[in-house]
Parts: structure tokens; sequence; C-alpha cells
């Protein structure tokens, strides 16, 4: 199963490429079980898995919470360690917390542009350097809205 967003990414990339190619290229949309083309280009048919069966290795257990704050102090950004708490939440700082398939940029309301900017980057140098980019969402949570983002009730259990 995957989520209608995924679909909607599959289906831009999809057009994305099509388009790139000048019209070389057909999409289609859907691709039923009685595709025989499709599945032979995939190698034949065989079981797929469910997705809470695929463990990936470089992805951490959504136990090893990890939050950082990133914060500016006379003209200088700083990163600290934090409990993994929902206390921790600053409104004058950006909270990054790690929870392996999810890294979110809380942003505190009060925090300052260069703070938010910083915590982007740091989030996504974090995630390339333990070579998570392909299996890690980056989701910017702007304080006040937590509710608005489904995953973020996993972030602090």
């Amino acid at each position: 199963d995957c989520s209608a967003f995924e679909k909607y990414e599959a289906n831009r990339a999809a057009h994305k490429m099509a388009d790139s190619r000048h019209g070389q290229t057909h999409v289609v949309q859907d691709v039923g079980e009685d595709n025989e083309e499709f599945w032979e280009l995939l190698g034949g048919r065989g079981t797929i898995k469910e997705a809470s069966e695929v463990k990936d290795d470089k992805m951490p257990d959504e136990e090893q919470t990890k939050v950082f704050k990133v914060s500016e102090e006379d003209g200088k950004i700083e990163i600290t360690d934090l409990e993994p708490k929902k206390s921790s939440l600053d409104t004058e700082a950006v909270i990054g917390i790690d929870i392996g398939r999810y890294f979110f940029i809380w942003v505190g309301k009060k925090s300052s542009k260069r703070e938010q900017s910083q915590a982007m980057i740091m989030a996504n140098n974090y995630i390339e350097r333990w070579d998570r980019s392909k299996t890690t969402t980056l989701v910017r949570v702007m304080e006040g809205h937590e509710r608005k983002v489904r995953a973020w009730k996993k972030a602090f259990k």
C-alpha cells in the first residue's frame, strides 16, 4: 500500500520523465494484473512483500529518537543535543527530531530566519551523512500546526 501522496509523486515523476523525452515515451497511469509486458520487464511476476515486512538496515528503529536544537547565539549557529521529550521544544529555536523514517524540523514561532535555514541544511547533511536520503522523509512542522502532520504523533511517544 502507498499513500495518495506517494501515488501523486510517482505520477509526477513519470510525467516529468515523459516531458524530458519530448513525446518519445508513453505514460501508463495504472498497470493491471493482465499487463504481461510490464511484468516481463520486471523479470516476471512474484510475490510483493507488505511494507511492514521490509526492514532497511540503514534506518534506525523508531525507539531511537534523537533531538537537536538549532539556535543562534551572538551571530553564531549552535547545535545542541536534547532529551527526546516534548518539553524540549523551544519557541525561540528550531528543533530537529530524528525518528528513523521521518526527520522533523520543528520551527518555533520566535526562531530566526537564519536558524530556520540552517536547520534545513543541517537536516539534509545529517540524512546524507548517514546514507538515508532515500529512506528518510524530511518534514517541516511549524509551531502550532503539529496536528496537520500525521506522523508527528510518532515523534514523542
